[in-house]
């Protein structure tokens, strides 16, 4: 999948968080257009030097956006329950919906 040409393929769908989700029809758009566009992609490998992460399915994929009162959009295995590895300093950090990979 060529990702350089992501911003043209739909143009006018970045989107930047401002604290406030869109409209539902226009989440659930978004939502199911990334998870249809990247659902197929298995580039990489999972990590191994994490026991839980080992254990991880490569081919579960899903996505979720919870809004901050509590709106929830989600497609795929996003119901799926996984380990991360999360720094503090990214949970603080602006969230974007963007149609290109930054």
């Amino acid at each position: 999948m060529d990702l350089d040409t992501a911003s043209h393929d739909h143009p006018g769908t970045e989107r930047v968080s401002t604290g406030v989700l869109p409209a539902d029809a226009e989440v659930e758009a978004l939502v199911t257009a990334g998870y249809e566009r990247f659902r197929y992609l298995d580039e990489g490998a999972v990590a191994d030097y994490i026991p839980a992460l080992a254990a991880a399915s490569p081919s579960a994929f899903g996505v979720c956006v919870a809004g901050v009162r509590g709106r929830l959009f989600s497609i795929g295995d996003a119901d799926q329950e996984f380990a991360s590895r999360v720094s503090p300093s990214s949970l603080s950090s602006p969230w974007s919906l963007t149609s290109s990979p930054a």
